[in-house]
């Protein structure tokens, strides 16, 4: 269990149950489990990089289904991924690895109309790769 992030606290904006709901998550892992028992991919699409350095390259970019609640405390529980990142930036670049470890299998198994040179294995590539992010 991860240690209650000092300092993180919610608005007036927000409810005192969704609050609740929000704190409740004990630490980023059963956040990760979940999303990986229930998401469905929705789209995926061969992204090509802006910067002029990486003309031709592409990245795979997926699009999730996920219940609205699980989406609030992925990102807005003190223990979600944002709450990772503001730990310290290791700690979130480990929370998106895992993230993306867990979800690999789902994310390749789901058959898309895809450009021929976007195969499963540049796709798992780009999944791995050091600035793979969610």
């Amino acid at each position: 269990m991860s240690k209650p992030l000092q300092g993180w606290e919610f608005t007036a904006e927000v409810g005192e149950d969704r609050a609740a709901r929000l704190y409740s998550w004990p630490d980023f892992r059963p956040i990760v489990l979940a999303l990986k028992a229930v998401a469905s991919v929705d789209k995926f699409w061969w992204e090509p990089y802006r910067d002029a350095d990486l003309k031709g390259c592409n990245r795979a970019s997926f699009t999730l289904k996920v219940p609205s609640s699980l989406y609030d405390a992925f990102f807005n529980s003190p223990n979600g991924y944002r709450g990772q990142y503001a730990r310290a930036s290791s700690v979130g670049e480990a929370a998106n690895r895992l993230l993306l470890h867990e979800l690999e299998e789902l994310l390749l198994a789901r058959e898309f109309d895809r450009p021929v040179d976007a195969t499963l294995d540049r796709i798992r590539m780009s999944l791995r790769g050091t600035d793979a992010k969610v």
